[in-house]
């Protein structure tokens, strides 16, 4: 009967994506994704985060839905924002977020089922960090030490606890000066004098002789990682005829290219916030527009105190290099020559973020105590925006100068500071190890990762990710000074127990502002005297790895990230005494953990995402052999990350042979489940087992692909009766070849696969203008071939076709002996007219439901070749005649022609939605598809 036909129909078919020439498969197999419903899949606010200056400020925010199919629009419901600290910032109900003081605060808005948070931070009153330091006030103290570079009329003084501002004031008048700041947590001030009327020296005995003062110090100046200062004095220490490097090899070899294609694939990575304490980031003459390429300056948020040497502006713009690292635009890896910049957090598309810099240089290379404290207490004071922080310095924290007095001003500094990062235990420190291949555990910050789980202290690997970075290339070596380093030649990485994790240090592709007030881009071998090689570009490679995790995961704390980077590296062993490892002395290795960011990437995943597969039945059984069975499972997401889970499965004959049923793409929410579904056949009798995997990566990323949950073999099956006996009714039509279209539910079938119901069947051709030539003639002849074999008096059969409009060609009747009216209607076709064919399987499903009677099956045979373009109904108004039709209506959809000329997808939709199957035909074998469609009954 017809309708045992239709069950089969879908295999007969699938033969002809393929032609008859393909051997019959003892398998046959292909995979549907049960789609679902577009629905609200997140909500998206604007703006990500806040930044106000003082209180009184305001902004609105505005949300928007994000749906499951990648697209935004209105929400059907309010959004209802609300405070975390409305003491520091107030919201409405519109969304208008109002400053209220200086501090951090979030802004949940919760819509949908979902909840964002956007965070804001008020600077209000604080003070964010101290005057500029006046270039010709730097300089060297003898009576203090001959090696420190110090701020000449600058004195940080501490007051007794019962002692304030005012009191301060009075302080600074005795001695000519003023107070230039006040610390909110040191707490303390730095006063500022006459350094004519008064010398350094003879300040700090005044100011610790007054019995108010706790402590008194001398603002000393910090160098940069002992990159040269001084330009003239290091001349000859720069080597500028060098080879090009390799500008994508310090990125390569740690993996950020794999670890930024991982993170495309989440769509819901939280905004990351990143402070760089280091000198200026830009000089004030420099016009914004000559950053605008390389940096979004709307996401960076820029404290700067930079005083630029007016011979030599250069060596103030450490900051930009280090910044660039980590959020440079221009970041196109892959390019060639030395103009593609790769940020690390600025190479994931969609991934939020803002770049706090306190840009506290001193025109000289360097950065004052004093500031350094202030950026870590402004940070302290909105510690909750900010996730991350690079320090790319270096201070010497051995009592090596020989005066005991100024050993203990430098070491109550250091370890004030250390205080300060302890009380911030979610804030990540990423500490560059300095250049003066010397053990860290001597240096600040880079000792804080000996007894602070929150600091981080990276190391230099050479460019080839094999060994400890050791600069050779250099002639006229000057040697690294004792403390501080003024004018010392970096060597090389420091090393020793603080090293956390090492990075690239050698080539590393940068941004700096010449002398010339033009942003530019460095490498080792451009001849203007600035080498972004060292533990300063180490350091920012590590702080934005840190981002990429922060990003996946908020909540993961420093310890956890710092964990997770040494497990995830490659572990090799360094020299500490500049030797091959081959022969290095015994006692001076070090194990060291080189930095991947793809493998921690990929480590942090595997921790988030997992999933639980609910395998089909125990026992399914095929109707009939090469009848199509459907395979039904469904996969829970059980971890915290929407992710797109691949989801595959596997059928075992009976004679053990495996075939593979392809692979699914289910991207789940979190706590929620996804059903997939496999059709395949069986020409082999007898029992198949069928085994599901879900793994978490696609083949892109085979080297991290991880296998989430499997079923055991055997743990749903198939039964597929043997062949019929001789003589018996089965059609000996070729099973569908693997890799072929259909994507249905059979008909549902009585108990045994057998059904004796007679069927309405109407076929609904497209003979609009793209049909007109050899296509409308091979349709004209495969019709008449299809009517000429139905020989069952109990089936129903009428034509139809349709362009711009439909017509019935030939009504619903049983066919008879006088095929005139077929012969005459089918004559008349003719390809012209548009494609309304929305409206045309309406028009079909009404015929059919006119003659609907009890017991009796309900076929719409649709064909088109193309993209429907003049229906007046919608393709979701067609889906709700078919499934809302009070006579069911079983749809076959056939494609046919190029790929690319029909709408597959909508024809799939369509066919679901009435219980059939889509497919696609070559034209050439349209004939071949109606021969074989009258062989089934």
């Amino acid at each position: 009967m017809f309708k045992d036909k239709a069950m089969i129909l879908g295999l007969a078919v699938a033969a002809l994506g393929v032609g008859f020439s393909v051997a019959v498969y003892a398998l046959a197999v292909i995979f549907l994704s049960v789609r679902q419903e577009v629905r609200l899949a997140g909500l998206d606010v604007s703006p990500r985060s806040v930044v106000f200056a003082s209180a009184g400020d305001s902004v609105a925010l505005s949300a928007r839905g994000y749906y499951s199919d990648r697209s935004f629009g209105e929400l059907d419901g309010v959004v209802v924002y609300k405070s975390t600290n409305s003491a520091v910032a107030e919201v409405n109900a519109r969304g208008i977020v109002t400053a209220q003081a200086a501090g951090a605060a979030d802004i949940v808005a919760r819509g949908g089922g979902f909840s964002v948070a956007v965070p804001v931070i008020v600077y209000g009153d604080a003070v964010l960090l101290p005057p500029p330091v006046d270039p010709a006030m730097i300089g060297v103290v003898p009576a203090i030490d001959p090696q420190i570079q110090v701020v000449r009329n600058r004195v940080m003084v501490e007051l007794l606890p019962a002692y304030g501002p005012a009191d301060a004031q009075a302080l600074a008048a005795t001695i000519g000066g003023n107070v230039a700041f006040s610390y909110r947590t040191f707490p303390g001030y730095i006063i500022e004098f006459d350094p004519f009327a008064l010398d350094l020296e003879t300040a700090l005995l005044a100011m610790e002789s007054e019995p108010i003062v706790e402590a008194a110090y001398p603002d000393t100046i910090t160098e940069i990682n002992h990159h040269c200062p001084d330009k003239q004095y290091c001349t000859d220490t720069f080597d500028s005829t060098s080879s090009g490097p390799d500008e994508k090899q310090p990125y390569e070899e740690s993996g950020f290219k794999t670890a930024w294609e991982m993170m495309e694939g989440i769509d819901d990575l939280a905004p990351v916030n990143i402070a760089v304490i280091d000198d200026g980031f830009y000089d004030p003459s420099l016009s914004a527009s000559a950053l605008q390429n390389e940096f979004d300056l709307g996401r960076i948020i820029v404290t700067s105190s930079f005083s630029p040497q007016t011979d030599d502006p250069e060596f103030g713009f450490h900051g930009t290099a280090v910044s660039s690292v980590i959020v440079a635009v221009n970041n196109e890896m892959d390019g060639n020559g030395p103009s593609n910049l790769s940020g690390v957090v600025s190479s994931v598309p969609g991934l939020e973020y803002h770049l706090h810099i306190f840009a506290t240089g001193t025109g000289g290379g360097g950065l004052s105590e004093s500031a350094i404290t202030a950026a870590l207490e402004t940070i302290e004071s909105t510690q909750d925006s900010v996730d991350t922080v690079n320090m790319s310095y270096e201070s010497y924290s051995d009592a090596v100068t020989g005066i005991g007095k100024l050993d203990s001003w430098l070491f109550e500094i250091f370890n004030k500071r250390r205080g300060l990062a302890e009380d911030m235990p979610g804030v990540a420190f990423v500490a560059a190890a300095g250049n003066c291949e010397r053990d860290a555990s001597t240096t600040e910050p880079a000792r804080w990762s000996l007894s602070l789980p929150n600091a981080i202290t990276v190391g230099g690997t050479d460019n080839g990710h094999d060994d400890r970075w050791i600069e050779t290339s250099k002639s006229n070596k000057i040697g690294c000074r004792p403390i501080l380093g003024f004018g010392g030649y970096f060597q090389g990485s420091a090393f020793g127990p603080p090293i956390s994790i090492a990075a690239p240090a050698e080539e590393v592709l940068t941004l700096s502002a010449g002398a010339s007030h033009q942003i530019s881009r460095h490498n080792a071998n451009v001849g203007d005297n600035y080498q972004p090689n060292g533990t300063s570009f180490a350091a920012p490679m590590v702080t934005g790895t840190a981002a990429l995790l922060r990003a996946i995961w908020p909540d993961i704390s420093p310890s956890e990230i710092r964990q997770i980077l040494r497990d995830s590296a490659d572990m090799k062993w360094i020299c500490t005494s500049n030797n091959p490892v081959a022969s290095c002395p015994s006692g001076d290795e070090e194990e060291w953990h080189f930095l991947r960011a793809d493998k921690a990437v990929d480590m942090l995943l595997s921790r988030l995402v997992s999933a639980e597969i609910e395998p089909p039945d125990p026992l399914a059984r095929a109707a009939s052999r090469w009848a199509a069975i459907d395979i039904d499972a469904t996969v829970h997401n059980t971890g915290t990350r929407t992710w797109p889970f691949h989801v595959e499965a596997w059928a075992r004959s009976p004679a053990g042979e495996e075939v593979a049923l392809g692979a699914i793409p289910a991207a789940i929410p979190p706590g929620e489940s996804y059903p997939v579904k496999w059709r395949f056949s069986a020409t082999e009798p007898g029992v198949w087992d069928l085994k599901i995997a879900v793994s978490r990566h696609a083949a892109d990323f085979a080297d991290f692909d991880t296998e989430l949950a499997v079923s055991d073999w055997g743990e749903a099956r198939i039964e597929v009766p043997p062949p019929p006996s001789a003589g018996g009714s089965q059609p000996s039509a070729p099973p569908p070849a693997a890799g072929s279209q259909p994507s249905a539910t059979p008909p549902p079938s009585t108990p045994g696969g057998a059904t004796q119901q007679d069927a309405n069947v109407i076929l609904l051709a497209d003979t609009s203008g793209s049909m007109e030539g050899p296509k409308i003639e091979a349709l004209k002849e495969s019709v008449m071939q299809f009517i000429e074999r139905v020989d069952d008096p109990g089936e129903f059969v009428g034509l139809a076709d349709f362009d711009s409009d439909f017509r019935q060609a030939v009504p619903l009747a049983p066919l008879g002996d006088d095929l005139s009216a077929w012969q005459d209607a089918v004559a008349a076709l003719d390809g012209d007219g548009g494609t309304a064919f929305y409206d045309a399987v309406i028009n079909a499903a009404s015929v059919l439901e006119s003659a609907g009677a009890p017991g009796r099956v309900n076929i719409m045979i649709a064909l088109t070749d193309g993209v429907d373009q003049d229906s007046a109904a919608s393709i979701d108004d067609a889906i709700d005649a078919l499934a809302q039709s009070p006579v069911p209506v079983l749809l076959y959809a056939v494609a046919y022609g190029e790929p690319g000329d029909y709408d597959l997808d909508s024809l799939e939709r369509l066919a679901e939605a009435a219980g059939g199957a889509a497919y696609t035909a070559n034209p050439v074998d349209l004939d071949r598809l109606y021969t074989l469609l009258t062989t089934l009954f």
